[in-house]
């Protein structure tokens, strides 16, 4: 069963954004992300999904459910964003075609797009099974200097190269990214950096209490 850890409940929305991650910790850029697309007007709703065990890290992840607990505290005060725990109630590894098939199935959307930076775009044709999983999404491009959209359409004719056709739509979004990133807020965390410049409230709260990441309670 799918199950909404975040924001109030909320009517079935046509179009859905997937944007999934570890989020370890959820951070600045992960919010510069949801307004991005928000503003967007390509989705009526995005489902936030933290990874609980993703295939491509060898590091250690803070636990599913203190990850999960972030990002819902950073979620609550957003409209029309819920986070999903629908990855630990899948078999392991977490793969993102496991975790779409399971939402387009349980929700049923008119459309659902995956959004991606820049950098997993470029990196889509070495994803698990990336031709069934682009056969059934859209996808929401976020893109930023230096790249430039001459090299977002060089990876499609590579993609298509190689069998991969997406479907049935690549939407690129420019503009600016906080360059912030995940592993950078750990290190700094770990520097005795105050967690409030890197991270919402709510999570900087949360790592604080917790002593997370090296932060001091």
């Amino acid at each position: 069963m799918l199950s909404t850890v975040s924001t109030p409940s909320s009517p079935p929305a046509a179009r859905l954004g997937l944007f999934g991650g570890t989020f370890d910790p959820w951070h600045r850029g992960h919010e510069l992300v949801l307004t991005r697309v928000a503003a967007s007007g390509l989705v009526d709703e995005i489902l936030v999904v933290p990874a609980a065990q993703p295939p491509h890290k060898t590091l250690p992840l803070t636990p599913f459910g203190q990850r999960l607990a972030m990002v819902t505290a950073a979620l609550a005060s957003r409209p029309r964003v819920r986070a999903l725990d629908i990855e630990v109630r899948l078999p392991p590894p977490s793969y993102t075609l496991h975790t779409v098939r399971q939402l387009l199935s349980s929700l049923r959307p008119h459309s659902l797009a995956l959004i991606l930076g820049a950098d997993g775009f470029l990196d889509l044709h070495r994803w698990h099974a990336a031709a069934e999983l682009l056969a059934q999404v859209e996808l929401l491009v976020l893109t930023r200097p230096p790249w430039t959209g001459a090299e977002l359409a060089q990876q499609e004719q590579r993609l298509r190269a190689l069998g991969i056709h997406p479907q049935p739509a690549i939407h690129c979004l420019a503009g600016e990214e906080l360059a912030l990133s995940s592993s950078e807020v750990r290190r700094r965390l770990a520097a005795g950096d105050d967690p409030a410049g890197l991270v919402p409230p709510p999570v900087a709260d949360y790592i604080r209490r917790h002593g997370l990441y090296g932060a001091s309670r």
